[in-house]
């Protein structure tokens, strides 16, 4: 019986802890074309830059949107040291969700780099 008891507080405390843990995972989109309405940066939850430009989030996960430069052509949008995609030039794009300040240029290009901040990091 007393094994009965035992195996019931496990999977219960399974059941309970199942979805503290999925919160730990991020929905973090693909970063794509934004259509539609055109976000504003409100330096709070979201930033919205462009070449040679810096925005600042003050809470974490921030969204960040990029206004690729006119380039005449697709650009490869690099974020961090990590490429993030290939868009087509002039086009405002989401990033996604990010913890952490970042560095995004265009790789190959001359555009100047933009920046975000975030609180309590330094990069």
């Amino acid at each position: 019986m007393f094994k009965r008891y035992v195996s019931f507080a496990r999977i219960t405390t399974l059941f309970l802890l199942l979805p503290l843990l999925g919160g730990c995972i991020t929905n973090n989109p693909r970063p794509t074309v934004v259509e539609g309405r055109t976000p504003t940066s409100d330096g709070v939850m979201t930033a919205v830059v462009a070449p040679g430009k810096a925005g600042m989030c003050r809470v974490t996960p921030c969204r960040v949107y990029y206004h690729t430069p006119d380039a005449g052509g697709p650009v490869e949008v690099v974020v961090n040291n990590q490429v993030v995609g290939s868009f087509p030039s002039n086009t405002l794009v989401s990033l996604g969700d990010f913890s952490d300040s970042m560095r995004i240029s265009i790789t190959g290009s001359d555009a100047p780099t933009a920046f975000v901040n975030m609180p309590n990091t330094n990069r």
